[in-house]
């Protein structure tokens, strides 16, 4: 049986979700959609596939040059259709789930993800053999966090906060952006290793990857027939990730 990607939301507002690709994989249609509150869109996954999801917010279309754009999870397509012409570069800050599915004999691998911050509550519930999987997300109340005041982002420039840059975004420093003297990615644990703000969000989502090179733990498998990506998911009855609710699996 073919696998699928379930996006819900759960949120009380529309949102926009983002399905992209990683270099060499085939896309998924649609990569970017519409996501009334309560709604669901259900994605066939094909062979070999791997990728990012994630959820714009705040979105619209401007009156002066019909350019479609959000605040928080930009793709950079100008258009709610993230696989148009220059579309595939996430803006953040975004909770991103990222995916490596039906490539055997591996099995699928999937965490969620706060290197590029934090905009919307994400879980992961895979569907697969009865209490064999984990559920793997992160849920931050970013407008109480008074220890990370400088990495909020506002919506229009008001009081309403909408997400949480990264280290990297808010200060574009090597040691928060894991980068060389040159600018250029480097993961050497001299220059990619956690740093206050990658232990902030470690402490708020202890199972996300919070910065590049943050692969202990975050990383994990499955072998479902479909993974839901929850935007907003309620609470879950254990105080961290991963858990494995009731009839989450099977």
């Amino acid at each position: 049986m073919a696998t699928t990607l379930t996006i819900v939301n759960s949120c009380n507002d529309i949102i926009w979700p983002v399905v992209l690709p990683n270099p060499g994989s085939p896309p998924l249609s649609p990569s970017g959609f519409p996501l009334n509150p309560g709604d669901r869109e259900i994605l066939p996954v094909p062979s070999g596939w791997s990728g990012h999801v994630w959820a714009r917010t705040h979105c619209a279309t401007s009156v002066a040059d019909a350019k479609f754009s959000c605040t928080t999870g930009d793709c950079g397509s100008s258009a709610v259709d993230c696989g148009s012409s220059g579309g595939g570069i996430l803006s953040p800050p975004a909770t991103v789930a990222e995916f490596t599915i039906n490539t055997p004999p591996f099995p699928d691998t999937y965490s969620v993800s706060v290197v590029y911050g934090y905009n919307l509550p994400v879980t992961v519930v895979p569907h697969g053999p009865a209490g064999s999987c984990a559920t793997v997300g992160c849920s931050v109340d970013f407008a109480s966090e008074n220890s990370a005041a400088e990495l909020r982002v506002s919506y229009g420039g008001g009081n309403e906060i909408v997400g949480l840059k990264s280290a990297c975004e808010a200060f574009g420093e090597a040691e928060y952006c894991c980068s060389n003297s040159n600018g250029s990615y480097s993961s050497s644990k001299i220059t990619c290793e956690q740093n206050y703000y990658s232990e902030l969000f470690k402490n708020w989502c202890p199972h996300a990857r919070t910065f590049a090179n943050d692969n202990s733990g975050t990383t994990f498998t499955c072998e479902a027939e479909d993974y839901v990506v929850n935007f907003c998911a309620p609470p879950t009855p254990t105080s961290g990730y991963p858990y494995n609710p009731t009839g989450g699996t099977g």
